[in-house]
């Protein structure tokens, strides 16, 4: 499971950002279309906190209500992204270490980067540099009122870098078999 979507049940706080600890329980592992859904990165887990999961979902599928829902989508980003798309996700929040060019065409897609060398290289792609946290000069706690605001305008309709770049596109993966 590559994707995660985490629907807010009253709001953001800033346990969103907080570490997370390693899980006390294991986690229960499910087999899909022949991939085992351990297959998702840690970084993605991580950066579900630690809320008990809502849901797991198949790639596409409809979120069933509030919570973290993790989703079976493929390992790149782009056919994630668009898998959790089309189950509804509304706006794509879209961490990048490396500075993936990718944003989606439907959901407005923020892309945010906590690499320093990301940030100064690609200022025009990256809509929140969290540098400043990687490198210890704030907190994650201190940079979360920016990031809910720049969430809110563009909630509002601010263009993300993706928008403003002119960009943005889906991509399906092909799931059976071809002829």
């Amino acid at each position: 499971m590559a994707g995660v979507m985490w629907v807010p049940t009253s709001g953001f706080t800033s346990q969103c950002l907080a570490p997370s600890p390693p899980s006390p329980t294991p986690v229960r592992r499910v087999v899909d279309s022949g991939r085992l859904a351990a297959g998702f990165s840690m970084q993605s887990w991580g950066q579900g906190g630690t809320a008990m999961t809502a849901a797991a979902l198949a790639e596409g599928a409809a979120i069933t209500g509030p919570g973290l829902h993790l989703m079976d989508t493929p390992k790149l980003s782009p056919e994630s992204i668009s898998s959790r798309v089309a189950g509804g996700a509304q706006m794509v929040c879209f961490t990048t270490g490396h500075g993936n060019p990718y944003g989606s065409a439907l959901a407005p897609t923020i892309k945010l980067t906590g690499n320093p060398e990301t940030a100064a290289r690609l200022p025009g792609q990256i809509d929140f540099d969290a540098s400043a946290a990687f490198v210890g000069l704030r907190s994650r706690a201190d940079l979360l009122p920016e990031l809910l605001a720049l969430v809110a305008l563009v909630c509002n309709g601010a263009f993300t870098a993706v928008e403003r770049n002119g960009e943005g596109d889906e991509v399906i993966s092909r799931l059976g078999p071809s002829v």
